[in-house]
């Protein structure tokens, strides 16, 4: 027997878009309302690199979202196996 999981609705988020605050760096922010108790906020400032520290970071950004698919894919492979097993 296979059990599909239903789509989750997504949290409350409110991602906002680059905002020049008068200066050079833009900054960037992201509020994530979750259930009464819990809800987080981020911010940050924007910063463009080029050249070889680009390409260094760009190299460390592929190895953390490979790194997470991978975690993605071994806890839904769990929860399938968890379902299967109840």
């Amino acid at each position: 027997m296979n059990i599909v999981p239903l789509p989750q609705e997504p949290p409350v988020s409110d991602m906002e878009p680059l905002c020049n605050n008068g200066s050079e760096r833009h900054e960037w922010h992201y509020n994530q309302i979750g259930n009464r108790t819990k809800s987080w906020a981020f911010s940050g400032h924007v910063r463009y690199v080029s050249g070889a520290e680009g390409d260094r970071l760009r190299g460390e950004l592929a190895v953390v979202i490979r790194d997470l698919l991978d975690w993605a894919a071994t806890q839904h492979a769990e929860q399938v196996d968890d379902q299967e097993a109840a």
